[in-house]
């Protein structure tokens, strides 16, 4: 057994069946419709064919032409073009570089934020000595 494709009307892909192994070609589908308000017969309805050419890979939508009896690709070039644009996941490699990039800028980060803490320790001794001077001032001390 093998795969044959369902096609509708206008060549795209409705459905999967299964056929023997060798069957080969295009095969039209009807639907059986009821009879008229005469109770006559009606002529059956072509709905579809059933396609036993394997397509080719790589084909996002498939259609197929009836008249070449050939696979072809059912989206519009700017429906590919909107496909191939979109993210693509991150390889390991890539997730390697990102990841090293992010730790060196946390690392600049974290050295600037321990310096700017320095900094605003030796401030804040500053004003400390400072507030100590007035105080001894005040009390009538020497300033340290």
């Amino acid at each position: 057994m093998k795969e044959a494709i369902v096609i509708d009307l206008d060549g795209f892909m409705t459905d999967v069946t299964l056929v023997a192994d060798e069957v080969t070609g295009v095969f039209p589908i009807y639907a059986i419709a009821e009879p008229n308000e005469e109770g006559q017969a009606v002529e059956p309805v072509l709905v579809g064919y059933r396609i036993a050419i394997r397509p080719p890979e790589g084909l996002y939508k498939l259609k197929f032409d009836l008249d070449s009896e050939t696979w072809g690709e059912g989206l519009t070039q700017e429906e590919l073009d909107a496909i191939q644009n979109t993210l693509q996941p991150e390889t390991q490699d890539q997730k390697i570089v990102r990841l090293e990039s992010e730790l060196a800028e946390t690392n600049d980060k974290l050295a600037n934020t321990e310096i700017s803490n320095l900094d605003t320790m030796d401030a804040l001794f500053d004003v400390y000595i400072t507030v100590l001077d007035i105080q001894a001032t005040m009390a009538g001390g020497e300033p340290s």
